[in-house]
């Protein structure tokens, strides 16, 4: 089963001051805790998604875990791997040495083109996946109603890789800002929304269908909860177009390795 990674984190550098050593201890205590709530209750969905699937018997939960699995893949390229690696260094450094309206600029153009380039290729994804599907998963060739399912559950989790890379760097902006607890807690949004989805069915195809709904809910839900927070911690992140600014190349160069 493909379960989604927990946010990338970048705790505040350390300062020789107890009372920051003890504020990064609090930090850390309290991401920590969150993390393990979210585990847990990721444990409970897979139990309850397997269970209503039924595990491998059935086309039903081998289409579902092909949907999650792609967009999954290509999130951890996108947003929470490479993407907050390279972005969440150089949004500190500009909130630190040159103040806020610098940072929030640097976010912004930073946003605008992760949304591009993931909504882009979330809709070139969904209109190839009857040819994407025979590379994913070339198995499903002999059995033309796995086959389909997994076309359709796929094209419809798609969507949530442009939510979760949006996601991905507010939370890196709260992190910035020292907020860890919507960072912590925002995973959880996830299986909150599949439990409550999922539970209620009784056959099989229905819950994969209502899983696989309930993943893009979640991703909304999860981007407008941290992009919320963000902006409560002080963050002015503005929509803009997208452009290749000086900035944003050595952004792109620092992620692609």
């Amino acid at each position: 089963m493909s379960t989604p990674p927990e946010p990338v984190v970048t705790p505040p550098p350390p300062a020789g001051a107890p009372p920051r050593r003890n504020g990064m201890l609090r930090s850390s205590m309290i991401f920590s805790a969150l993390t393990l709530f979210s585990r847990v209750l990721g444990l409970v969905r897979d139990v309850v998604v397997t269970a209503k699937l039924g595990a491998s018997q059935t086309i039903a939960a081998d289409a579902y875990y092909t949907a999650l699995a792609f967009p999954n893949l290509f999130r951890r390229i996108f947003a929470e791997g490479a993407f907050a690696a390279a972005f969440v260094p150089g949004y500190a450094k500009r909130l630190e040495g040159e103040g806020e309206a610098v940072a929030n600029q640097y976010a912004a153009d930073a946003a605008a083109g992760l949304a591009v380039v993931t909504v882009v290729f979330t809709l070139a994804a969904q209109a190839a996946m009857p040819w994407l599907m025979y590379v994913i998963n070339p198995g499903y060739v002999d059995e033309p109603d796995k086959f389909r399912l997994a076309v359709i559950l796929t094209q419809i989790t798609m969507p949530y890789l442009p939510c979760m890379a949006i996601a991905a760097l507010f939370s890196g902006v709260l992190n910035a800002h020292g907020r860890f607890i919507v960072s912590g807690f925002y995973p959880t949004v996830l299986n909150v929304v599949m439990l409550a989805v999922v539970w209620p069915q009784r056959d099989s195809i229905t819950a994969a269908y209502a899983a696989s709904i309930g993943v893009g809910v979640a991703g909304v839900g999860q981007a407008a909860l941290v992009i919320w927070a963000a902006r409560k911690a002080g963050a002015r992140v503005r929509l803009v177009r997208p452009r290749l600014s000086p900035d944003m190349k050595d952004l792109v160069r620092r992620a692609v390795p």
